[in-house]
């Protein structure tokens, strides 16, 4: 199979498991008129569920189908609690930014470090100033919402829910 098909019918999922459940009924309508018994053709033919399996990991990509799966879960727990859903965003949102601040902090360090006389890139001092003055300006942006969402009452909240 191309690798166009099974990467539609991960998104064709209800097509596709009704196609493999005719393919595997077919199979089996034939072992029986082939003369077995409809317990015995079942038996030979192992289990369906393996069966069913096995089939879906020819016809579709299996970590685009777990990446689907898992973008769809993510999505219902947001929707499903979204205070804790916000708290770990955010949590990964701030991750993300630190990274990337101090990678960006390390580039720009040495552009200046190419512009002025004796100072260095990886300087301490010209790391920790950006730090040291975006960490209060982090505070204040988040000091609102955080005292907003200490004020709710859980249980209110999950009530509504």
């Amino acid at each position: 199979m191309s690798w166009i098909g099974r990467f539609a019918n991960v998104f064709r999922r209800g097509r596709l498991d009704a196609e493999i459940e005719e393919e595997l009924a077919s199979h089996i309508l034939e072992a029986i008129e082939r003369g077995r018994s409809p317990e015995e053709a079942r038996r030979a033919f192992g289990g369906m569920l393996v069966q069913r399996e096995r089939s879906r990991d020819v016809r579709m990509l299996g970590w685009l189908d777990s990446l689907a799966s898992d973008v769809a879960f993510g999505w219902r727990q947001i929707r499903k609690r979204p205070a804790v859903s916000a708290a770990a965003i955010l949590s990964l949102v701030l991750a993300i930014g630190l990274m990337v601040g101090v990678a960006a902090g390390l580039a720009c360090g040495r552009f200046v470090a190419s512009l002025l006389f004796e100072v260095k890139a990886s300087d301490p001092g010209a790391i920790a100033a950006p730090i040291i003055a975006l960490v209060p300006a982090a505070v204040v942006a988040t000091a609102h919402p955080a005292m907003r969402a200490v004020r709710i009452d859980p249980a209110e909240t999950l009530r509504s829910e």
